[in-house]
């Protein structure tokens, strides 16, 4: 979905009875855009392999609409730094939070490990769009690690997320977790549940997704 697209579609269109915004809405708004549209290009940042809420906040993180602290300073809200909260090395922008941070960074290199794919040079959403375009443009194992691609990108933020919300000695403990292993569980049971069409064992998944 070309994100420019959506802004306009849902613009003044997502808030209930008494004005206030409604995911539920929203969610119907861009299932009517994603059925009405048939343009391929755009059709392939849709997925129907994972939960609505993941593809919204795609759609979110697209839009540059995740609020990252240089995106809410940009807003208006002040900080006492803009820095990373998982590395504090650096500005902590939409590119840097899902990418270049060596967390995220870490975690990417184990999904190419783990699907056999050469590490792509991705720092950027624009540069995982163009990924995910040509992934989805492909049959089957295409559509599905585009759905990994999905669930890693909402595991990187929840991640950051329980970070922020941690105290004390658990903000250390988050920071060193490992979410590799969340996002093979997730992808593997949401993907499963949602098309008879995949039916690999836990066993092939976790190793070899590929295999047949």
């Amino acid at each position: 979905m070309d994100p420019g697209y959506l802004g306009n579609f849902v613009s003044g269109r997502v808030r209930d009875k008494k004005g206030y915004f409604s995911v539920k809405h929203l969610t119907r708004l861009l299932m009517e855009s994603h059925s009405s549209r048939e343009d391929a290009e755009d059709g392939v940042f849709w997925s129907n392999l994972v939960p609505k809420k993941i593809n919204i906040f795609i759609w979110r993180l697209l839009n540059r609409a995740l609020p990252t602290r240089l995106t809410l300073s940009k807003r208006g809200i002040v900080f006492h730094s803009l820095d990373c909260i998982r590395c504090e090395q650096e500005v902590e922008s939409p590119d840097h939070c899902f990418f270049s941070c060596s967390s995220s960074n870490i975690l990417w290199k184990k999904i190419w490990a783990w699907w056999d794919i050469k590490s792509p040079c991705i720092s950027s959403v624009s540069a995982l769009k163009r990924l995910i375009q040509h992934l989805g443009s492909q049959h089957h194992w295409g559509h599905i690690f585009l759905a990994v691609c999905f669930v890693t990108l909402w595991s990187i933020w929840n991640w950051r997320n329980s970070i922020l919300f941690a105290e004390g000695e658990d903000i250390i403990k988050r920071k060193l977790e490992d979410h590799f292993a969340k996002v093979q569980t997730f992808s593997k049971l949401w993907i499963s549940s949602r098309s008879h069409k995949v039916q690999v064992n836990w066993s092939n998944w976790v190793s070899s997704p590929r295999k047949p």
